[in-house]
């Protein structure tokens, strides 16, 4: 090609690499004139304008001039051509370039130079060594364009790419994340989980090679091999077992779960490694620990081999630790699924084993039931030789509670006959509304005991419905039974109808209704709804299991409506007709044969006799002569009213009994009349026996009261916990009346053992504080006197005796005076209290003037009341005279003004007189220190004070006994006072 044909002939030959940035620097300092383009000066317009364009394009790109191809290219294209390339590129031909992808270029370059069309190519894979020795995976979008002359003759190719690399690479791992986690979630197992694992990354070779998942024990001191890819199992890069402790660990398992980090390992000399996908064996790998389920410990670890075409970076790293993430999750996950199917089967395994179970002992339970009845119901129907009334009352109960067990079992064998598939339904035409009346009417007596009402609609008609009467049977008590246990007001209702092809029975109940949580488990087998308010606790949480079940087998279903505190509406729907059952279970004529077994009444009287039990009112007997003196009673709560009597009965010829059907009940009684040991079930309704025993803890006055728990729970674990609750002994249901009256006698005997105890404790603890009041308050003035004396003996044995001032010694005898006073007075009290304790007060009643005592005795207080600041006077303004003890009066006025004086010091005192309304009445008024209404009653006791002994001294006796005068002269003494605002005293005296 000519290179003058289009020769702009500038001056500026230069001019078009303007603003070509880093690359157009390089392309005016190259020597073009050793190239194929010749200097740039002799560049045609054609070729510069294409440079041009190139080197202001954003986008890699480059100018293929010539048939040679010589590159000229900008600044981004430098990044295709990496370190290995650049810039040694510019000026050289595309093969010289490029020589390892010739393969493709050579006839791609070659057809647009024949053909003259540009191609387009998107996402394509070229390995380019653009890092020396490293040929990388690159992925581009490339365009190729042909460059014509002015005269259309094609010069060149222009070339513009952009490297998708990154998101080619990034689109193909996310693909391999989401599968992995999408089919490994799949899996059955553990094993399954790594088989479809090393699946899914068999699909992204590219970047991983070669794969190994080992499974670590949990002791961390071996690893087996569960799964490869590309490498065989069993050879030297795949040992089927690595052991911690030993040299045979190519891939540094044992480090990566002993660091609990990813080993990154150089795999150059390693042998037997897969050259696919890239014709090269991977030169790195990485061995990633998987933490267990638990997280404590690793589970797994995950060998992965590094593509010999790409760079461990951290994306790259990121990949491999997503991938170990997902595996560990999903291996998680199938342990879980194992360990639940483990679950399931030993659930199942055992389910079958308690049917079994349920079966086999419901029928052993049924013969020696039976040799019971039998000759029970002899016994009680022998008019020959009947009973004595205790003896058939005892009878009686052997025989109820028989009959409830034969009830139980006959419940358990119905419920392992449904599980083991082995029910013989007989369905057979009934006329329903008939039968079901018939069935409710047994409850009508049981009902009406429970002061409630029972109403039965039924159609007439007379249209038969097809079922197993005996089923059918089941499911109407049960239903009744469970209305009345949960029904304190109101009545039951029970309807049945027949409408659009189904036959429904309702019975509806206006009892405590069922909170809105627990209606969807109401029908599971044992599931009994806690806290619920009933009749009673008892109860084995079968029935409506049973009524759903039954309903089933009819091929019909069992609702239930109910609002808490209303009460509740259970509903049976049965299809009509036949054609839903099974052919050979339905009968076109009623069944007229003999029945076998227990009849309809026989099963209704196991269900009705019950509910009657739940409303007797226990019998109030008599104790019977127990003692010559009264004694505490005992206390007996349960639930059950036949358990209750029992029990009762055993207790009642040795000590007094009540009983309690529940512990709210029980505590009413308490609360009138403590008893001396309480014996309360544990299951009961209302208030069970744990929180009846914490109630009597909590209360001060009851916490030592002696609590025997009873409850059918056994083995030692029902033991422990009712001790730890605070019980003092736990006995086990059966038990025998000789071990119950042993235990109730220890314990007694213990409780009287702790009550002495207390009260020795006490009366030393009372004789104690006794003692140290007597010494404080005698202390004294003994020392007081003692001075006196010794000051007289130091006056007496002075030469100048007959010197001294008289009103000195008459001061020394005075104040010795006063202290034998005061000692006189405390002997005094201690005598009146033993005189009162021993003997009571003798009174010497004379006519005597209260006015006039009290004046002398305000008068005997002048002193004390100036030496106090305390300013006394008295309100007498008549005579107030009657037949008393004068001095007994006149101590009791001295002890009220005395404590007015102590406690009100400095403020003044005043005492009144007066004659109300046929009384004598005294008034003490003061405003000292006050006495608290805490305190006011316990200052009348023996000893009794409102203030500490070392701040005012007393022995508090002196209101003790000044109350016990004014009671003896059949009158009161009280006190009106509030702390802080002084006291009124006030003795009332009958003087008509």
């Amino acid at each position: 090609m000519d290179r003058s044909s289009d020769s702009s002939g500038s001056d500026e030959p230069r001019s078009f690499l303007v603003g070509g940035g880093e690359m157009a620097e390089l392309i005016a300092q190259k020597d073009w004139s050793e190239t194929p383009l010749g200097p740039i000066s002799q560049w045609p317009t054609t070729l510069k304008n294409a440079v041009s364009l190139c080197l202001a394009s954003t986008f890699p790109a480059t100018v293929m001039w010539g048939e040679e191809l010589v590159y000229v290219y900008n600044d981004a294209y430098r990044a295709i051509l990496g370190p290995a390339k650049h810039p040694q590129a510019l000026g050289r031909t595309q093969h010289e370039n490029f020589p390892e992808i010739r393969d493709f270029t050579e006839p791609l370059f070659n057809r647009i130079w024949r053909t003259g069309e540009g191609e387009l190519y998107e996402d394509l894979l070229v390995l380019l060594q653009r890092e020396e020795g490293f040929a990388e995976e690159v992925y581009v979008t490339a365009d190729h364009a042909p460059i014509h002359d002015p005269s259309g003759e094609r010069v060149g190719i222009f070339h513009a790419l952009l490297e998708t690399t990154g998101a080619v690479v990034g689109a193909r791992r996310l693909e391999t994340l989401s599968a992995l986690g999408e089919q490994t979630s799949q899996a059955g197992g553990v094993a399954e989980v790594c088989e479809v694992a090393t699946e899914v990354l068999a699909d992204n070779r590219q970047d991983v090679p070669f794969a190994l998942l080992y499974l670590v024990d949990e002791a961390q001191t071996a690893a087996s091999l569960q799964a490869t890819l590309g490498v065989e199992a069993g050879s030297a890069a795949a040992p089927r077992r690595i052991s911690f402790d030993a040299r045979d660990d190519p891939w540094h398992i044992a480090r990566a779960v002993d660091e609990r980090a990813t080993q990154h390992l150089d795999t150059t000399d390693y042998a037997a490694l897969p050259d696919e996908p890239w014709s090269e064996a991977p030169n790195e790998a990485l061995a990633l620990p998987i933490s267990s389920a638990s997280g404590d410990s690793i589970g797994a670890v995950l060998v992965a081999g590094v593509s010999p075409r790409r760079r461990l970076s951290n994306q790259y790293r990121d990949f491999f630790e997503l991938v170990a993430r997902q595996l560990g999750t999903a291996i998680a996950s199938a342990h879980a699924l194992e360990e639940e199917r483990k679950r399931a089967e030993m659930l199942a395994e055992l389910h079958r084993a308690k049917n079994t179970f349920f079966s086999n002992i419901s029928h052993e339970f049924r013969t020696p039931l039976t040799l019971m009845l039998g000759p029970l119901e002899d016994a009680l129907n022998d008019a020959q030789a009947p009973l004595p009334d205790a003896q058939r009352d005892r009878v009686d109960l052997a025989r109820r509670n028989a009959e409830r067990l034969r009830k139980l079992a006959n419940t358990l064998l119905d419920f392992s006959r449904i599980e083991a598939g082995r029910v013989e339904a007989q369905f057979e035409p009934t006329d329903l509304g008939a039968f079901t009346a018939d069935l409710a009417s047994s409850f009508r007596s049981a009902v009406e005991k429970a002061g409630l009402y029972l109403e039965v609609a039924y159609p007439d008609d007379g249209e038969p419905a097809w079922v197993d009467r005996r089923m059918w049977e089941k499911i109407v008590l049960n239903l009744l039974s469970n209305a009345v246990k949960f029904t304190f007001e109101g009545g039951i209702e029970v309807e049945l109808g027949c409408e659009e092809g189904r036959w429904t029975l309702e019975v509806r109940d206006t009892g405590t209704g069922i909170p809105a949580g627990e209606v969807p488990r109401l029908f599971e087998r044992f599931h009994q709804v806690q806290g619920a308010q009933s009749r009673t606790h008892e109860g084995s949480g079968i029935g409506l299991s049973l009524v759903a079940e039954l309903a089933k087998l009819h091929g019909g279903r069992v609702e239930v409506e109910s609002e808490e505190g209303q009460g509740s509406t259970f509903r049976v729907v049965l299809p009509a007709g036949k054609e839903h059952l099974p052919a050979e279970q339905v009968a076109s004529e009623p069944d007229v044969a003999p029945v076998h077994g227990e009849t309809t009444d026989e099963i209704a009287r196991q269900f009705t006799e019950e509910a009657e039990l739940w409303s007797r009112t226990d019998e109030r007997e008599a104790p019977g002569e127990v003692a010559s003196e009264p004694l505490e009673a005992i206390l007996v709560v349960d639930d059950n009213p036949d358990m209750r009597r029992y029990i009762a009965n055993l207790l009642r010829p040795h000590w007094p009994v009540l009983t309690a059907g529940d512990g709210e009940e029980a505590l009413r009684l308490i609360d009138e009349a403590p008893p001396a040991l309480v014996l309360s079930d544990v299951m009961m309704p209302k208030m069970d026996g744990f929180e009846l025993l914490a109630r009597l803890r909590e209360h001060p006055m009851l916490a030592q009261t002696p609590v025997i728990l009873l409850s059918a729970r056994s083995g030692e674990e029902s033991v422990v916990e009712g001790l730890e609750r605070g019980a003092d002994d736990y006995l086990e249901k059966p038990f025998s009346a000789a071990e119950l009256l042993a235990r109730v006698r220890t314990h007694l005997e213990l409780s009287q053992l702790r009550r002495d105890f207390e009260a020795e404790r006490e009366a030393s603890r009372a004789r104690d504080e006794f003692m140290q009041l007597v010494a404080h308050e005698l202390r004294t003035p003994l020392s007081s006197l003692r001075l006196q004396h010794e000051l007289l003996d130091e006056l007496s044995s002075r030469d100048d005796l007959a010197d001294l001032p008289p009103k000195m010694l008459q001061k020394v005898a005075s104040r010795a005076g006063t202290q034998v006073e005061r000692i006189s007075k405390r002997v005094q009290d201690l005598l009146d209290m033993s005189s009162i304790v021993h003997r009571g007060l003798e009174l010497d009643r004379a006519e005597t003037d209260l006015a006039a005592l009290a004046a002398e005795v305000v008068a005997s207080f002048e002193l004390e009341a100036r030496q106090a600041g305390s300013e006394l006077t008295l309100d007498a303004p008549e005579p107030v005279v009657g037949d008393w003890d004068a001095d007994r009066l006149d101590q009791v006025l001295t002890n009220l003004i005395d404590n007015a004086l102590t406690y009100g010091e400095g403020e003044p005192v005043r005492v009144q007189v007066t004659q109300e309304q046929g009384e004598a009445v005294v008034r003490v008024i003061d405003r000292g220190i006050g006495v608290s209404q805490a305190d006011q009653d316990l200052i009348f006791e023996r000893f009794g004070r409102a203030v500490p002994t070392e701040h005012y001294g007393g022995l508090g006796l002196g209101l003790y006994i000044s109350c016990e005068i004014a009671q003896a002269h059949d009158g009161t003494i009280e006190v009106d006072s509030a702390e802080g605002e002084g006291s009124t005293f006030t003795v009332r005296l009958p003087n008509d």
